[in-house]
């Protein structure tokens, strides 16, 4: 039987968040929450989406996604 699922959240793992921020402020996405610099940079949108500095664990182009499931049983 087929589940509602939604995709809320993108998150990448980027070389430069600066400069990938400004790309995507440029692209006309309106950053919404600047915290400390270990943390992620957050665009407003029905989909969020977040940038954090690459690491040996998470490496450039790595991607994190975040979806809402009614029912997570029967997604199983």
């Amino acid at each position: 039987m087929p589940v509602a699922v939604d995709l809320r959240e993108l998150t990448l793992f980027v070389s430069d968040v600066d400069a990938t921020a400004r790309f995507y402020e440029a692209i006309g996405l309106a950053l919404f929450c600047i915290e400390e610099p270990e943390h992620p940079r957050h665009y407003d949108g029905e989909l969020g989406l977040q940038l954090w500095p690459a690491t040996a664990r998470r490496p450039v182009s790595s991607v994190q996604l975040g979806f809402v499931v009614e029912d997570i049983p029967a997604a199983a």
